[in-house]
């Protein structure tokens, strides 16, 4: 972004939810907005346990028909804590501004929120069509080939608000993004390694989270703790094994350390931290 500034260029995102927040924020004053929200459909378990559910169940999407491993991120919500923080990347909006709400209808496809107090939003049929093609026509608009959205035919819109103990990955982006540095690498390494051995039927879906999943990891990166190995568990254990390997123990928090590195090293840096992630992933699997 810090390159997009330096050209004086665009950005034009093509995620239904960063495309809607771009179209709501278009001549818009960056000073008169109080919060920008985003969507969720709540995935196949908004009315269901995650209890004991198949593979096949993890991957049928309610709405979208879209590959793997994003429809295992929808699940668990980790779809909508990635987007949260490519918002922030993208919009400039603190973590405190980026707001998820759950809209299990998908035609609201993201909202802004003034300081006055209105709300702008951005709906249309569920397709992904739509955002591409806005991002090749900005900031102009030519008819598709998408049905329109006949807004009288429909019957309901709910807006409810996210359950993060049932779907605590969206709270830990929240606590990757807020943590800063490399945290928000280490999340999503760690999520996508998750994801592999999950789809390889090596880690089940969701187990018992019992709080003090931090204990599963020693400062030197040792394995312990009896909890059960998920994607979940995984999750919680390399975020807190993140903070760990980037800060100093103080008590019950881990505070990151700053990492100056030139920018010639920033890549090779991210490329070593994934593997060392992905190892310990793969270590946690074999608990």
């Amino acid at each position: 972004m810090k390159k997009v500034k330096q050209l004086g260029v665009r950005l034009l995102p093509i995620d239904s939810e960063h495309s809607a927040i771009y179209q709501c924020l278009e001549g818009k004053n960056r000073k008169d907005v109080m919060n920008i929200i985003l969507t969720a459909s709540g995935g196949p378990f908004l009315k269901r346990s995650i209890k004991n559910v198949r593979k096949e169940d993890v991957l049928r999407h309610p709405v979208w028909k879209m590959g793997r491993k994003i429809t295992v991120d929808s699940a668990t919500m980790m779809n909508k804590g990635l987007e949260v923080i490519e918002a922030h990347h993208l919009f400039d909006f603190p973590a405190s501004m980026i707001k998820v709400v759950i809209h299990p209808e998908a035609i609201c496809h993201s909202l802004v929120q003034f300081k006055d107090g209105t709300m702008l939003a951005q709906m249309s049929t569920p397709d992904m069509k739509l955002p591409i093609q806005y991002a090749l026509t900005a900031p102009h608009r030519l008819p598709s080939l998408t049905p329109y959205l006949d807004i009288s035919k429909v019957k309901t819109l709910t807006f409810l608000a996210p359950d993060t103990k049932k779907f605590p990955c969206l709270h830990l982006a929240y606590s990757a993004l807020e943590t800063g540095k490399t945290m928000p690498a280490v999340i999503n390494t760690a999520n996508e390694e998750a994801i592999k051995l999950f789809l390889d039927d090596s880690i089940k879906f969701h187990g018992k989270l019992d709080g003090k999943i931090g204990g599963a990891f020693s400062s030197s990166g040792n394995i312990g703790g009896g909890n059960e190995t998920t994607i979940m568990n995984i999750l919680h254990a390399l975020l807190i094994h993140g903070m760990i390997v980037q800060g100093t123990p103080k008590g019950d928090h881990y505070g990151p350390v700053a990492i100056k590195a030139p920018d010639d090293r920033s890549q090779r840096l991210c490329r070593e931290y994934g593997q060392r992630i992905a190892k310990l992933v793969r270590r946690l699997s074999d608990a």
